[in-house]
C-alpha cells in the first residue's frame, strides 16, 4: 500500500506502519486495552478526512469552472490534469479503507482480551468512505468530456453491470459504480456491498438517489432507449412496492369491511359468474393495496 500511494500525498494516507508498531508497543507498556492505539487511529482518520474533504472541495470548484468554459476543454491541459487528480483521489479512498480493514483485523488478532472492532463500524462514520460527492464529480466529468471531446459514444460504457442493458434510472454509489435502480434494489435484498468492487455500504432502495444528470444524458444520446427505460423501470418499481406492501396487510386489517349489527337481512341474489366470484372473494385490503401502488408508480415514472 505504501508503494501504491501517490508520492505527493504520502503523509496524508493512513499510517499503517505506525499503527502496526503501536500494537506491538501495547504489550511492552502494558496497554492491553489498546487505548493509545485507539487515539492514534482517531488521529489518522481525522487527518485523512480533512485532506479528503479539502481535495473534494477543490475538485468540485474546478469542475464548475470547466462546465462554465466547456468550449476550451478539447485543448485544455488543465482539464487533463484535473482528470488525473480525480482518479488519484478515488484510489486514495480505496487505499485508505483497505488500510483500515487490515489494521483492525490485526488489532483484533493481537488484542484478544478486548472487544473486537468491526472495520465497517469505523468506516461508516468517515467522510472519505461515505461521501457520494466524489462519485458525482466523476460522473459529471465523464459526461462533460464526452460532450466536448470528439469521439464515438459506445452503449457498452453505459451498461448496467447486472442486467447488461443501458442504464435505466441510474443510481451511482460512493465507489462511482452505477446500476439500474431496479437491478440494485433487487441486489440489495441479498447483499450490502457494491456488486462490482464489493465495497461495503448500506444499500436501501428508499435512500437511492437517481442521477438525473446522467439520466438526461442517456436520453439525449440514446433516444431509442427512452421509452423502454420508462416502461421497464415503472414495472420494476411496481414490483418492489408490491413486495413491500405485503408486509403492511396485518397493519391494514381494520380496513377490511365487517358486517354491521344493524345490517338488513341479505336479499337473495343471482348466482355469480366465475369472474365475479373471484372479485367478491378478494379482501378489500388487496384492492386498496394495488390501487395505491398503481398511483405511486404512475406518480414517479408516469
Amino acid at each position: 500500500m505504501v508503494r501504491q500511494a501517490h508520492a505527493d500525498w504520502a503523509s496524508f494516507y493512513v499510517d499503517y506502519c505506525s499503527l502496526k508498531q503501536e500494537l506491538k508497543n501495547a504489550f511492552v507498556v502494558g496497554d492491553l486495552q489498546g487505548q493509545n492505539w485507539n487515539k492514534m487511529l482517531s488521529q489518522e482518520l481525522e487527518k485523512v478526512n480533512g485532506f479528503y474533504l479539502e481535495k473534494e472541495a477543490e475538485l468540485q470548484k474546478q469542475l464548475k469552472h470547466f462546465e462554465e468554459n466547456s468550449e476550451q476543454l478539447s485543448t485544455s491541459q488543465a482539464f487533463t490534469q484535473f482528470c488525473r487528480v480525480l482518479e488519484i483521489l478515488r484510489y486514495y479512498v480505496v487505499l485508505n479503507y483497505m488500510s483500515i480493514y487490515k489494521i483492525t483485523k490485526k488489532r483484533n488478532k493481537m488484542l484478544r482480551g478486548v472487544k473486537p472492532i468491526n472495520y465497517l463500524t469505523v468506516l461508516i462514520d468517515q467522510a472519505f468512505y461515505t461521501s457520494i460527492k466524489l462519485a458525482r464529480i466523476t460522473v459529471k466529468t465523464e459526461l462533460l468530456a464526452l460532450r466536448v471531446i470528439p469521439g464515438n459514444l459506445n452503449e457498452q460504457n453505459f451498461q448496467c453491470p447486472i442486467c447488461w442493458d443501458v442504464l435505466c434510472n441510474p443510481v451511482v454509489l460512493s465507489c462511482a459504480h452505477r446500476f439500474c435502480w431496479s437491478c440494485l434494489s433487487k441486489t440489495s435484498e441479498r447483499m450490502q456491498s457494491c456488486p462490482v468492487c464489493r465495497k461495503d455500504q448500506q444499500l436501501d432502495p428508499l435512500n437511492f438517489n437517481i442521477d438525473w444528470v446522467l439520466t438526461e444524458f442517456l436520453h439525449q444520446k440514446f433516444p431509442h432507449t427512452r421509452e423502454a427505460i420508462r416502461t421497464t423501470e415503472r414495472e420494476g418499481l411496481i414490483q418492489q412496492l408490491e413486495a413491500r406492501a405485503c408486509s403492511l396487510e396485518c397493519a391494514c386489517a381494520p380496513c377490511i369491511e365487517t358486517p354491521s349489527v344493524d345490517t338488513q337481512p341479505p336479499v337473495a341474489a343471482q348466482p355469480a359468474t366465475p369472474v365475479e366470484s373471484q372479485i367478491e372473494s378478494r379482501p378489500k385490503i388487496q384492492e386498496c393495496k394495488y390501487s395505491l401502488l398503481k398511483r405511486i408508480g404512475e406518480g414517479v415514472f408516469g
